[in-house]
């Protein structure tokens, strides 16, 4: 249950805390609607009609006051069973305040990840190599240490017996050092690597006069790889899988998040857009408006080559 909290929303939250206590307070109406209680605001409950305020009503508020205040109330137990039961109820309420109040402090102070993917992946090149690039953001712009990128592609593929499954092929990929605002994950699209199967004939490798165009998983890449057979040429069904994982040294704990990209995510060629602004008194700052923007095209602007070799750099990072 601790875990399902600080996983969830405080919605949630809110409605598990709500949920114990009435739970809580319905055990203890249970346990004093058979013992005599006494009533100290009798004069103030009296009614014009002369009725008196009923027995569950008594042992409602009895219950209510020893779970939630643990404390005594305005209605007092008058026998040693009524006592007991009372105490029983405070004891209750401390556990159950006790145990609300860890899991709201430990929500508060669970390392919040805000980290985010770019909706798409953008075939681009660089000094005439092919690259996919995906990008990954740190929301809170704090710096991330000892930062872990996995890439995975997983492609379909049917053995000679039969048997459909999705093979895991890892791809290199250099991680950062440190991260502290936006990293660009850039994978190579070249012979040796497991992303030129599916993307070493793809439209989005090449450079037409064009814009932008979606991405083309052509079979005939397929043509060496004596793994695969016809049923696989044709389907080129893969997914393209992104872990990021780090320290935050806030919290000193591990930070996780993961994007998946299909064949439809993948477009270009183009470049993405610079993430790096002037602020304030002409300090850099990101601005998270261009992160997930591309421009179509191979035709860069000479002024755009330093911003593009810095391009998958970490901002303010490594």
């Amino acid at each position: 249950i601790y875990f399902l909290v600080l996983e969830s929303s405080w919605a949630f939250t809110f409605a598990l805390a709500f949920s114990a206590y009435a739970l809580a307070i319905l055990l203890a109406f249970a346990a004093s609607i058979g013992v005599p209680l006494h009533n100290d605001n009798a004069d103030s409950d009296a009614n014009p009609s002369g009725a008196e305020v009923t027995r569950a009503a008594l042992a409602f508020r009895f219950a209510s006051s020893h779970v939630l205040q643990m404390s005594f109330g305005t209605v007092m137990p008058t026998t040693d069973a009524g006592y007991a039961v009372a105490y029983l109820s405070i004891m209750l309420g401390v556990v159950l305040n006790l145990f609300v109040f860890s899991a709201v402090l430990a929500k508060f102070q669970s390392p919040q990840k805000d980290l985010v993917w770019s909706t798409r992946a953008v075939m681009t090149r660089r000094d005439g190599v092919p690259v996919l690039c995906v990008r990954v953001g740190n929301l809170r712009c704090h710096t991330l240490y000892n930062c872990v990128i996995r890439v995975t592609l997983l492609r379909r593929h049917v053995t000679t017996e039969g048997e459909a499954y999705m093979r895991k092929l890892r791809v290199d990929v250099t991680p950062p050092a440190t991260m502290s605002g936006v990293h660009t994950i850039a994978c190579d699209v070249v012979p040796g690597s497991a992303l030129f199967k599916v993307l070493g004939d793809s439209k989005t490798t090449k450079c037409p006069s064009g814009a932008a165009t979606a991405a083309d998983d052509d079979d005939a890449s397929d043509a060496s790889d004596t793994d695969s057979d016809s049923d696989e040429d044709k389907c080129q069904a893969w997914l393209l899988h992104y872990v990021f994982t780090a320290v935050d040294p806030v919290y000193n704990a591990e930070v996780c998040s993961h994007s998946t990209y299909t064949p439809d995510k993948v477009v270009g060629p183009g470049r993405l857009k610079d993430v790096i602004a002037a602020g304030k008194g002409g300090a850099a700052a990101i601005e998270w408006a261009a992160f997930d923007e591309y421009v179509p095209g191979c035709d860069h602007r000479a002024d755009d080559e330093e911003k593009e070799e810095d391009e998958g750099n970490d901002v303010g990072g490594d």
